[in-house]
């Protein structure tokens, strides 16, 4: 965020000696907030605003301060007030055009993204070409789902700045969320030869794109390295003394119609209450009108709205009710507050479920995985200690069992094709998994892709098809479904899901896998690539992991080209559903507290952190 100061009152009245006050307790405030002093930093501005409540630089810089401690609706009311007095003064020039940068920051945080988005085409009059606001403004049309922009100010800003930090790795997201894949090929390997130069990059696009444990550990280190902002930490804390039950807090903004909310929330319903007290502490987007959400915050023992709140602040609540096991259901993914767990929210702090990889962050404890997604030689990647559940490391509350009747037709779906299909979120997609999936179809006579894609993307897809010669009339999309039992409902219509690679289908899979469609994947290389592995495996349906792209393909044709054999596949799954412990929630719980059980009497005992293995 930028940090420029005006250095003069904009109150002509004030006369010599109050500015002569206020100005060395600027100077003192700015100097603190640069060293990341911040408690410092606040209690100067604090001392200007008494002696000059309209002081521009004081309110503006503090809300600067109060964003970057994560107390974005304080933000938001300071720097609105700080750029009240422009107003008041008609004052305004180029040299405020941070303030409605930092403004537009500040809105986006609280998912305020039309405002944000005013706010930085504001910035950009005063200030036309500014490298920093046509980046935050590309994350802000991405959000508000205008790829299409996003990407053009993205490239905007390459243009003016193609080595600004993390910026490669945000556009080459946006090229991907609209499959727009030119040159994209070159420019993953720019972004691997980028990472071992050390240059900075946003984790999450590491996961996307590179099939590396190491490389994406490298990524997120830079990333907590680069945003751990506040110096004036609190003390360590040390364990609490034994409470009657262990007090896990669960630390999400996904509590909501999300993949994350949506695969927990039998997870908190089911936990022994006998044994643990389970604490909610919610942020991120507002959810008043999502029933989910409300299901979802009505089986916490207790929840706590961290929206109002800092960093500093929310840690603090957290060690106020003496939460002995933080669990950080976000990482590296968006609305994260990974800075309520860099000032230590609890004595034990795991990762879990939201970032499928290492954290980077000293101050995370352990990640909870299983044998498939992180094997005993990939432990070295990861600075958090592994808790090895048996089965799948991923909790899959029971989804909806009673579908609505739909049929091929009202799909726009040919009766009598082979239907392959894919539901993954198109960043997904890349060339080299589209290129299996055209071998596939000019393998299998009478065979069809469903996919979901927006406009621009669907175009780009057609594109792409039609160079490796295949007609546009078997690709098919799919809207999106308004309720999630409809989304299931027409899954049953497809014959096999085909999955991606470097990324696997996660949540999707275990969609797919609910409704009796298999799913054949790829097994790759790092915990995001082998996720999909892990369900099936836990069903016992390793002939659906293939080792190798030319396996996946030939077993995608085999199975396409020999009915009797997809009908067996098919009813094995079905069997398979009946008892399998993948959606036996109170199964999974028991393994999860058997975990935090352990984990906790390490900690009780003074013991370090170290791998754990759940039995069976």
């Amino acid at each position: 965020m930028s940090q420029t100061t005006e250095n003069n009152s904009l109150n002509p009245s004030h006369d010599a000696l109050t500015a002569a006050r206020v100005a060395p307790l600027l100077h003192q405030a700015f100097g603190f907030h640069q060293a990341g002093r911040f408690i410092q930093a606040k209690a100067f501005y604090k001392q200007v605003l008494n002696i000059q409540p309209d002081n521009f630089d004081a309110l503006h810089l503090s809300g600067v301060l109060a964003d970057q401690n994560g107390n974005h609706e304080e933000a938001v009311e300071l720097i609105g007030q700080a750029i009240a007095t422009l107003n008041q003064a008609g004052t305004i020039n180029a040299s405020h055009a941070d303030a409605y940068y930092n403004l537009g920051n500040a809105l986006q945080k609280i998912c305020q993204y039309e405002e944000a988005v005013s706010s930085y085409q504001i910035s950009l009059r005063l200030r036309p070409d500014n490298v920093d606001v046509y980046h935050s403004l590309g994350f802000a049309f991405n959000e508000l789902g205008m790829h299409e922009a996003a990407l053009a100010s993205y490239q905007r800003a390459y243009e003016l700045r193609p080595d600004y930090e993390y910026l490669f790795g945000f556009r080459l997201r946006a090229k991907l969320l609209l499959c727009d894949w030119t040159n994209i090929e070159q420019e993953f390997k720019e972004l691997t030869h980028k990472i071992d130069q050390g240059v900075k990059n946003a984790p999450f696009t590491a996961l996307t794109v590179i099939d590396d444990p190491a490389r994406q550990r490298k990524v997120a280190e830079n990333w907590v390295a680069d945003h751990r902002l506040d110096s004036s930490l609190p003390p360590p804390l040390i364990p609490y003394p034994a409470h009657a039950k262990i007090r896990v807090g669960y630390f999400s903004s996904d509590f909501r119609n999300h993949p994350v909310g949506l695969l927990i929330r039998d997870l908190i319903e089911t936990h022994d209450r006998g044994r643990f007290e389970i604490y909610g502490f919610v942020y991120g987007p507002e959810t008043e009108q999502d029933p989910i959400a409300l299901h979802i915050n009505s089986l916490f023992d207790t929840l706590l709205d961290l929206r109002g709140l800092s960093n500093q602040q929310a840690a603090q609540l957290a060690r106020d009710l003496k939460i002995d096991i933080a669990v950080d259901l976000n990482g590296h993914t968006a609305h994260n507050r990974t800075g309520i767990f860099a000032l230590r929210a609890a004595p034990v702090q795991i990762n879990y479920l939201g970032y499928p990889g290492a954290s980077g962050a000293d101050y995370m404890d352990y990640i909870i995985a299983d044998r498939t997604v992180i094997p005993e030689a990939d432990k070295i990647h990861y600075g958090e200690k592994v808790v090895y559940l048996p089965g799948c490391y991923q909790v899959n509350s029971r989804r909806p069992a009673d579908f609505p009747p739909v049929s091929r037709a009202q799909y726009g779906l040919p009766e009598h094709a082979m239907v392959f299909c894919c539901f993954n979120n198109c960043y997904k997609f890349n060339p080299a998994v589209f290129r299996s999936w055209m071998r596939i179809l000019k393998a299998v006579e009478n065979s069809v892709l469903w996919l979901p894609a927006g406009n621009t993307a669907r175009q780009n897809l057609l594109l792409a098809a039609a160079e490796q010669g295949i007609g546009g009339n078997r690709i098919i999309f799919a809207e999106r479904a308004p309720e999630l039992a409809e989304h299931l409902a027409r899954q049953q219509l497809a014959d096999l899901f085909l999955d991606t690679n470097p990324y696997n289908a996660h949540a999707t899979a275990g969609d797919a896998l609910w409704v009796g469609l298999p799913v054949l994947t790829r097994l790759g290389a790092a915990f995001a690539g082998r996720v999909a592995a892990s369900l099936l495996l836990s069903l016992d349906l390793p002939e659906l992991v293939a080792q190798n792209e030319a396996e996946y393909e030939l077993k995608a044709m085999e199975l396409a080209t020999q009915p009797q054999q997809l009908a067996d596949l098919k009813a094995k799954l079905r069997r398979k559903l009946t008892d399998a412990p993948l959606f036996d929630v109170r199964l999974f719980t028991a393994h999860l507290e058997a975990a935090y059980e352990a984990i906790h009497q390490r900690s009780l005992t003074g013991q370090e952190p170290a791998d754990i293995q759940v039995p069976d």
